[in-house]
């Protein structure tokens, strides 16, 4: 997996006049957002990956560690947190 992650940092964060941000610059994180530009399926791989896509994205094989009506949690190798709608009906949490 990715050990430098290269994500999605709105534009306008930096061009709203925040001096101290700039493109390209490396900022601590203290949680993410995942969102989808295509629907997601579910996958019968259970290795975790993250491959780099266009436009910052990442193409991603992940493990559904929460979900509930109002958010879910995924892990790719870093956890990110998302709106259940997401993630396909029949996408639940592992079972043991």
């Amino acid at each position: 997996m990715a050990q430098h992650w290269n994500l999605f940092f709105p534009a306008y964060l930096i061009w709203d006049g925040w001096g101290h941000i700039s493109e390209g610059q490396e900022l601590p994180s203290h949680g993410l957002e995942f969102g989808a530009a295509q629907p997601l399926l579910t996958s019968t791989d259970r290795r975790k990956s993250a491959v780099p896509a266009a436009d910052f994205g990442y193409s991603a094989t992940v493990e559904v560690v929460f979900r509930s009506d109002k958010a879910c949690l995924i892990d790719f190798g870093l956890i990110a947190v998302g709106k259940p709608g997401l993630l396909p009906n029949e996408a639940g949490l592992p079972t043991t």
